[in-house]
């Protein structure tokens, strides 16, 4: 049997796991790992977190968010990525209203320019209607 819900995602961070969570970071928690990290010494594995969340942050993919802990640098870089995708997410929220009042000044002006068309119109047909009756009573030659 294939299972179709999924509580979390573990990748390791290279070029296809990047597009891969692009599409699959909305749906799924996404944890980035480092595969082997026990062969790797503390500075280069401090250095490959450094490198993996610069990525994430880069194509702006959301992770899964561990409680706080006492690495400030690893708080001061999850503390950026969450400011970062919330200014995200305000600048979509800005872009889409601001399309949305686009649309209904469009909208409206379109209106007005009809209104105007239509005063126009009404303004000639007064002005005519008023000259007939001014020829008809003689006071124009």
């Amino acid at each position: 049997m294939f299972v179709t819900t999924w509580h979390c995602l573990l990748l390791r961070l290279k070029p296809l796991d990047t597009e891969f969570m692009k599409h699959l970071h909305e749906k799924v928690n996404i944890i980035p790992l480092i595969a082997k990290a026990d062969t790797l010494t503390p500075e280069e594995c401090q250095q490959f977190t450094k490198q993996m969340m610069k990525e994430i942050q880069e194509h702006k993919i959301k992770i899964y968010e561990f409680p706080e802990t006492d690495d400030e640098e690893e708080n001061y870089l999850v503390e950026k990525i969450k400011l970062q995708q919330h200014h995200e997410q305000m600048k979509k929220n800005l872009e889409a209203r601001h399309k949305e009042l686009e649309k209904k000044r469009r909208q409206f002006e379109d209106e007005k320019a009809n209104w105007e068309a239509q005063q126009r119109i009404l303004e000639q047909q007064n002005s005519s209607r008023t000259l007939e009756k001014n020829k008809k009573k003689g006071k124009i030659f």
